[in-house]
């Protein structure tokens, strides 16, 4: 049998199966120059973010960018020397800081999650001495690491707050105010994430926040059907609209609820619960 054809008899899933294996080398031959970048294209346009991009590397060859989801794009690029300009340098498209690594195949973006994220921290009320890069470096360290200093701040344009761009883990706990100690004594210094992106608690990456998250609620969907099917009495019919009736109606108090509960129903009716429910109109 050829080798490029499929015996879709034997397939262990229900579903068409496809050979690619051959010719990998070549197809990946054709984005050796390429890159992969990321930034969070929720608060930019992408057309916006090209046009910009190009307009400071001038490049030599051709170049083309196309996204790929969740804020990452390809670089595709015809030379090596175009390639070693873009990751040598440090690149900034409206006060984003672009994330840049060598295009791999199989690169899928949902795969890809991180609880990592540039922001830019506002340190309101620091004393201009302490606004030179290397001490609100220092300062910023307690927070994740620190990447660049707002041109602004270092020409002391601004005196109400120096501000910082920081590469912070949003999954760890992210201090409000730091004590900060000097040889003319220690004060606290409050610290402000501006527009900081979505993030899951539940999930813990970046991208949408936990009333949003797919995950968290399918869990949850889960949970509530097997702990309704725990805790439905054996021989009870559930097939009916109305509501199952745990109450007796001439019982209104909790302590003669729990008397008159059977033995079959779950544990985990408290007296509180129980006495909440509602009894069906007959």
């Amino acid at each position: 049998m050829d080798s490029s054809v499929v015996d879709l008899i034997n397939s262990p899933v229900q579903s068409p199966s496809i050979d690619l294996i051959n010719n990998t080398e070549e197809r990946c031959d054709a984005w050796k120059f390429s890159l992969i970048g990321r930034l969070d294209l929720a608060r930019l346009k992408f057309s916006e973010a090209v046009l910009n991009q190009k307009n400071q590397w001038k490049l030599e060859g051709q170049c083309k960018m196309n996204p790929l989801g969740k804020g990452f794009f390809t670089i595709k690029l015809d030379n090596d020397r175009d390639k070693m300009t873009i990751k040598a340098g440090r690149w900034e498209v409206c006060n984003q800081v672009l994330w840049i690594r060598n295009w791999i195949p199989y690169f899928r973006p949902e795969k890809h999650r991180t609880s990592h994220a540039m922001i830019w921290v506002h340190l309101p009320g620091l004393s201009l001495e302490y606004w030179d890069e290397k001490t609100l470096f220092t300062i910023c360290r307690a927070l994740g690491t620190p990447v660049k200093v707002d041109e602004a701040t270092l020409n002391y344009d601004n005196g109400y707050y120096a501000r910082v761009l920081v590469n912070i883990d949003l999954a760890n706990k992210i201090p409000n105010k730091l004590w900060i100690k000097t040889k003319f004594g220690g004060f606290m210094q409050s610290v402000i994430l501006t527009k900081p992106p979505k993030f899951c608690d539940h999930c813990k990456i970046v991208g949408h926040l936990q009333i949003e998250c797919r995950a968290k609620k399918t869990s949850s969907q889960y949970f509530a059907t097997q702990q309704s099917t725990s805790n439905t009495p054996k021989g009870v019919n559930t097939s009916s609209k109305e509501k199952f009736d745990i109450c007796d109606p001439s019982i209104r108090t909790s302590s003669q609820v729990l008397e008159v509960t059977p033995k079959t129903f779950s544990k985990d009716f408290e007296a509180g619960e129980v006495g909440n429910c509602e009894t069906p109109v007959t």
